[in-house]
């Protein structure tokens, strides 16, 4: 009886071992997507322009977008400016 209890102790142990490093492979994932987003919001708001068309209504012929991120970066970027802290907004994609 109690060399099975040892394997079985054993097994629990070699298996709580795997998850932990599950565990930091997923705060490692995690944390690239977030800093790529954090760079990409970053660069939405560097060239956010005014003349940009909102929203995905809008056709081409109104006027060109300047945002490197086309117009979804356009979209956001306008939001954040306007509904939010300004040109203070940029400040947080850093942090």
């Amino acid at each position: 009886m109690a060399k099975k209890r040892i394997r079985i102790f054993r097994k629990k142990k070699s298996h709580g071992h795997s998850s932990a490093k599950d565990s930091h492979l997923k705060r490692e994932v995690v944390g690239f997507l977030l800093t790529a987003l954090g760079i990409l919001l970053l660069m939405a708001l560097v060239t956010y322009h005014q003349s940009d068309p909102v929203g995905f209504f809008h056709t081409k012929a109104i006027s060109p977008v300047k945002n490197m991120l086309g117009l979804l970066g356009a979209t956001v970027a306008a939001f954040i400016f306007e509904w939010t802290f300004g040109y203070a907004s940029v400040v947080f994609a850093l942090i």
